[in-house]
């Protein structure tokens, strides 16, 4: 399953919820490029970490993980004009 959660709620709820990429940043650490891959991977300003739990008010609706990846799939296939097959 996956929860699609509001990070307006927890930042009103005072819940910790920041991206990797700026945790990693902050830090001084480095994250993962072609020209330094000894750098952390992975690290985008799309994926959120929450220090500690999701508060179920915090929650918007929770999904099935075959169905967010077949959303996932489709938005990719439709930013990039592919059909996500091999020959794209």
């Amino acid at each position: 399953m996956v929860a699609l959660v509001n990070k307006a709620r927890l930042d009103y709820v005072g819940i910790f919820c920041a991206t990797l990429r700026s945790l990693i940043e902050d830090g001084g650490a480095k994250y993962w490029s072609p020209n330094d891959q000894d750098g952390v991977s992975y690290a985008s300003h799309e994926h959120f970490m929450v220090y500690g739990w999701v508060p179920p008010q915090c929650i918007e609706k929770v999904i099935p993980l075959a169905h967010f990846e077949r959303t996932c799939l489709r938005m990719s296939a439709a930013a990039t004009g592919s059909d996500g097959s091999a020959g794209g």
